[in-house]
This record gives structure tokens, sequence and C-alpha cells, in this order.
């Protein structure tokens, strides 16, 4: 859903509406390529000034987010051009995070992502399915890695979403929001580890609807050790296994 379809942001005037913005780029609601509404939808959308509206788009233009065409012509406007959006964006005054910080959101996610995918999996309907494929599509057209790093997040909302569940798909959004960050540190950077994203995220699509929890179990754990091990090459360390034995099942009544 795009963030315009939304509710408007809280209030918070420039910065406000440049955080929201920032969360949905990286969310990969807007994608590299796409332009972003225009200034007068804009100003309507989020109550601001279009004055403010052109402040708003210069710090994005300022990040190296967005490229803006000027003239009158159709092909004028404010377009996306990255998905990495610089962390002071997403959250105002955060300092980059450490190895360290990063392997703490790491170890979080072992134990945040694979019950969501087991609750997934049972409750998913075909609206579901064709959600998380849609993303999966999307990434197997991207033409470069940034297109297919941008549409990552999106991937794993839209299976919160099939949970079914709006406690969950909110908790996901803010640890995807810390695993963003995290990728400021250490990110998938070459075209096979591009490849290899789209190869797990189509075996984690096919154990949810397999319904099967042991297939599902197995899958997110390979499916997270993928970051784990850019982690370890990137630090020459070693990720602690604690949080790897940790046995998650799910039983159904029916």
């Amino acid at each position: 859903m795009s963030s315009l379809t939304r509710p408007a942001p809280a209030p918070g005037g420039v910065t406000g509406v440049v955080q929201h913005l920032a969360r949905s780029i990286s969310r990969g609601e807007f994608r590299p390529g796409e332009r972003l509404p225009s200034e007068r939808a804009m100003s309507e959308r989020f109550g601001i000034s279009r004055q403010s509206v052109r402040k708003v788009v210069s710090a994005l233009a300022d990040a190296g987010v967005i490229s803006v065409e000027s003239g009158r012509g159709a092909a004028s406007g404010a377009y996306i051009t990255s998905s990495r959006v610089p962390v002071n964006l997403l959250q105002p005054n955060r300092e980059l995070p450490s190895f360290s910080d990063v392997a703490r959101v790491l170890e979080a996610r072992r134990l945040f992502e694979p019950p969501v995918a087991l609750l997934a999996s049972m409750r998913m309907d075909d609206r579901d399915y064709d959600a998380i494929n849609e993303v999966l599509e999307l990434q197997r057209q991207a033409t470069d890695l940034e297109g297919i790093r941008s549409l990552d997040i999106r991937f794993h909302l839209a299976i919160a979403d099939a949970t079914h569940n709006s406690t969950v798909r909110l908790q996901m959004e803010t640890f995807m929001q810390e695993l963003d960050i995290a990728r400021h540190v250490v990110s998938i950077d070459s075209e096979q580890e591009a490849q290899e994203t789209i190869e797990i995220h189509e075996r984690t699509l096919a154990a949810l609807i397999s319904r099967d929890p042991q297939r599902v179990t197995r899958t997110m754990d390979e499916h997270l050790s993928m970051m784990e091990e850019v982690w370890e090459r990137t630090t020459g360390r070693r990720l602690s296994p604690q949080a790897r034995r940790i046995d998650f099942s799910l039983h159904s009544d029916g």
C-alpha cells in the first residue's frame, strides 16, 4: 500500500514528512525509478504548504535518495534513485550502529521472524499468497542489486500481514526498521548474493504454502543465516550460537 493511501503521518512538519517518506522508500513502497507524487498532491495529503513540500524534496535529494528533474514536461518531478536511506532520515539523531549492535539485531531476528513465519503459514489465504508472490515477482524483474534490495523489507512485511494480526504487523515494521539500519553496516552487495536472496525468498514462499512447520522452520533458518554469514565475513568473528538452538514449533488443532 502506498504511503499516500495510508493515514497521514503524525504531526511533525517537514521533519515528520521526511521521516515518513524515508521509511516508505526503505520499505520498498516506492522503488528506484519511480516518481514521487506531485508537490500539490503531497501538500494536500500531508497537510503542509507547498513550500514545506519543497523542503522535504530538498532534504531527500541532498541525502541522495531522490533526484529532481526540473521543467514543465511529463518527465519532470522527483524520482527515487536509491532505497538505501541514510540513518539520520529514518531516525533523526540516530548514530550508525556498531558491529555488536548489528549482532544483537540479528540475534533478535532469530527470536521474532521464525514464529511469525510459522503463524503466517497456518493463516495465510489466497490474497496473502498473491501479495507475497507479487513482491517476489518484482524482485525477479529487478535489473540490478538496488532494485532487489529495495523490495526485501516489503517481502517480510507481506509475511507479517499473512498472520492476520495487526500487532505482529506493527512489530515487524519496527523490527524491519532496525534491520534496515543494520544493513548500513553489513549488507548484501554482490550480484550472486542478490540472486541467492531471490532463491531463498522463493523457497520461503514454497515453505509457507506447504503449511509444514518443520519445512518452514528449516527454510527460515537458511533465510536468516544469509545475513548472519555476511556479518561473520565482514567482522571475522562468529555470532553467538545460542539463538540458533532455540526450536520453534506451532501445533494446529485442525
